[in-house]
């Protein structure tokens, strides 16, 4: 079994870029949005994806505090996850591409989290 913190790190960094991602994306004027967003309900499906990492995220925090110190999972979602995605996921990937591979890690994650706690 993984150890919760690499569990809360790892679920939790994907989770909160899902979600940073996803705002960024919704927020761009129409012109600027990437081609594959023009359809609304391609928007919606980008704003579900984002609402669910932002859940998860709240399941990550949850898990975080039951398991470790309290100070881990509140610095972690201040400092620790919008630094890794802002200076690392973001600049790499931009916003579209880790909207879709932060995506499908957080909906990874979800049952991930479910097993070990």
């Amino acid at each position: 079994m993984l150890e919760p913190v690499y569990i809360f790190l790892v679920c939790g960094v994907f989770a909160m870029s899902t979600a940073l991602s996803a705002s960024a994306l919704i927020k761009l004027p129409e012109e600027q949005r990437p081609k594959c967003m023009q359809d609304p309900s391609r928007l919606t499906a980008v704003m579900l994806l984002g609402n669910v990492s932002a859940l998860t995220l709240i399941g990550v925090l949850a898990f975080g505090f039951s398991r470790l110190e309290w100070w881990l999972p509140l610095g972690s979602v201040f400092i620790t996850f919008p630094l890794v995605h802002y200076v690392f996921l973001q600049r790499l990937l931009g916003d579209a591409r880790n909207l879709l591979l932060s995506g499908a890690l957080t909906l990874l994650a979800i049952p991930v989290l479910w097993w070990a706690w």
